[in-house]
């Protein structure tokens, strides 16, 4: 291999395994909008059965035509606008093993998942000799990458360049089988853990930011060459533009990096402010950013399609023009939930095609918990007008409006439209925080810090997570995941009634409460109640039946029961029918000015929701 950058070193010893190491240097025809790379790879058969062919991601050709399994997802009247012009792919000029070369022709694309003829996002390469356990094979590609324009993530507008998944890029070897799903539009990425050292060629006005450490730079007249370095990464993204304005600063040790629109000159304050308190957070919850640089991109508004996307070491953000500092649903979610993602997608590196929860629920999760902390839970995403909006709520919705139309566990690709966020963000999110309410906070710390702790820098999967919460609890917490995860199962309780039971001779001797699962998740829960003088008693019910009847003695009447009085279960569908009272009905007054900021809360969330 050619050494570009003579192995500067970042980490004095490696985090991960390095199983696949890259050289690239790539030049930027800016005009053309193409990528021409040289790539040089190392992978190491870390699997204990021989490889007789490799598998590689060549994600670009998802843009190649409108038959790609990428553009099945896309609506129909969207589909029209895009025009032949806008589309883009990439081309192998020269595939070599160890020196040798391998004939064009012996390269097969290949649809694992779909079968989908016109998609050539996969390509087969057959061994000249079988790779041994242990070994490692070096292989040079030569390609070139016709860069679209921006449709989702990656690509370019006008002057404008986000280079997300631009190169050919070589899949997971597991469990003796290749895992390189083709590129769906709900499915994002997987690959293995190494060190890319990366030699950029562009126009010196532009701009640049990337994954990895700048180490080096040259101007040679018009054109400029930078040197990047990244360790312990699984993938390397590059944004250019010659707009860009750039500040550094230093936070817990780490050089943050923003660069932003110019007409977001107002935003600059309230990024690093999140991205401090998003550090400080993560320190203390699952542990320190490893690593030496994280830069925040705040795209130009036209070219919005390329935010929100999380990337090794680079997010993606995005702010609008004017947006009042109490409304946090664009610039401190977006920026807090594509940190997150160091941690989900990063740090643990799960399939995201195959169990997209894990990365996308578990992010959602940690989301709402970080702002929830800095600004309240039910003021985390605006306070705008004094209507209170949590970061949950917009989530929360997803999920009541069809709580029942998918499981969770299914491969990104399997899943119906308008299922994938709702499956996979919204539900797992209130799962979670369920869970950690029906065990308590300081035991899901532990259970999420151990997961961390044993997981990071690897490939984990659900079951290595429901395994670590078997440990911590020490019951059988399938009950949970089963409905949870693998079902469609709804849970939803009520207070159906309340009655007062008298004798014969009309004198009162107890109450009756009535309590109802409406749904098919079963799930234990508290009962508080209320009696006249205004005692309180709280009780616990498994949840098993469908109609529970709790009969309470005494000589004060029950006026008042309320089912999950702490609202911990945030899986309940319903939370407005879980109590009843027959006090007086002045009450009444107070729950139709509820129902009313209900109303201005869910047009705010209508239209800010994400």
């Amino acid at each position: 291999m050619i050494n570009i950058l003579n192995s500067q070193q970042i980490f004095n010893s490696p985090m991960s395994s390095r199983m696949a190491n890259y050289q690239i240097h790539a030049q930027l025809n800016t005009k053309e909008k193409s990528l021409h790379g040289r790539q040089w790879l190392e992978w190491r058969n870390n699997s204990d059965v021989m490889v007789d062919e490799l598998q590689f991601h060549l994600y670009m050709n998802g843009f190649r035509n409108k038959s790609s399994s990428f553009f099945a997802g896309i609506p129909e009247r969207r589909l029209k606008l895009i025009k032949e012009e806008d589309l883009g792919g990439i081309d192998i000029l020269r595939f070599a093993i160890h020196g040798k070369e391998v004939l064009l022709d012996s390269i097969e694309y290949i649809q694992p998942d779909d079968g989908n003829s016109d998609d050539s996002t996969v390509i087969q390469v057959p061994l000249p000799e079988p790779v041994k356990p242990g070994e490692v094979v070096q292989i040079q590609i030569n390609f070139i990458c016709q860069l679209p324009r921006i449709i989702a993530r990656t690509g370019y507008i006008d002057n404008f360049f986000m280079l997300g998944q631009w190169f050919p890029k070589i899949g997971v070897f597991r469990d003796g089988q290749w895992i390189c799903h083709q590129f769906f539009r709900n499915s994002e990425f997987f690959a293995d853990f190494g060190v890319y050292e990366i030699e950029l060629t562009l126009p010196q006005e532009y701009v640049v930011g990337a994954t990895g450490l700048l180490l080096k730079q040259e101007i040679n007249d018009s054109l400029k060459t930078l040197n990047y370095r990244a360790e312990d990464v699984h993938d390397f993204v590059i944004t250019a533009w010659p707009d860009y304005r750039k500040v550094v600063r230093e936070l817990n040790g780490i050089d943050v990096i923003l660069l932003y629109a110019p007409e977001h000159s107002g935003k600059v304050e309230r990024y690093f402010d999140i991205i401090e308190a998003s550090l400080n957070y993560t320190a203390e919850w699952l542990m320190p950013y490893p690593y030496p640089q994280l830069t925040m991109v705040d795209v130009p508004i036209y070219a919005y399609r390329a935010g929100g996307m999380e990337y090794p070491c680079l997010i993606s953000c995005g702010s609008v023009w004017g947006t009042p500092d109490n409304i946090r649903i664009f610039l401190e979610e977006y920026t807090v939930h594509e940190f997150i993602h160091q941690y989900f997608y990063g740090i643990l590196a799960s399939n995201e095609s195959e169990e997209p929860w894990l990365d996308e629920g578990f992010t959602s999760y940690a989301t709402q918990k970080l702002l929830s902390h800095i600004y309240g839970l039910n003021r985390s995403a605006s306070t705008f007008l004094n209507v209170l909006v949590g970061a949950h709520d917009s989530r929360k919705k997803s999920y009541m409006r069809h709580p029942d139309l998918s499981t969770t566990m299914k491969p990104s690709w399997k899943f119906k439209k308008g299922t994938y966020g709702l499956s996979t963000y919204s539900k797992p999110m209130l799962a979670l925080q369920t869970l950690e309410n029906y065990l308590g906070s300081s035991l899901m710390d532990s259970i999420i810090t151990a997961y961390l702790n044993q997981w990071k820098f690897k490939h984990p999967k659900t079951k290595n997570f429901t395994d670590i919460v078997q440990e911590f609890t020490s019951q059988d917490m399938q009950w949970f995941f089963q409905q949870a995860l693998f079902d469609s199962c709804v849970l939803d309780y009520s207070v159906k009634l309340i009655q007062q039971k008298r004798d014969a001779s009309g004198s009162f001797f107890g109450s009756e409460i009535v309590v109802l699962r409406l749904g098919d998740f079963i799930f234990p829960v508290e009962i508080e109640y209320i009696f006249r003088d205004g005692s309180t008693v709280m009780t616990n019910w498994d949840g098993a039946d469908s109609v529970y009847t709790l009969t309470v003695s005494g000589p004060e009447p029950v006026v008042s029961a309320r089912v999950d009085p702490q609202q911990k279960i945030w899986l309940d569908v319903n939370w407005t029918n879980n109590s009843y009272t027959i006090r007086d009905k002045s009450t009444a007054f107070y729950r139709h000015g509820l129902k009313a900021l209900k109303f201005y809360q869910q047009i705010l969330l209508g239209l800010f929701s994400l």
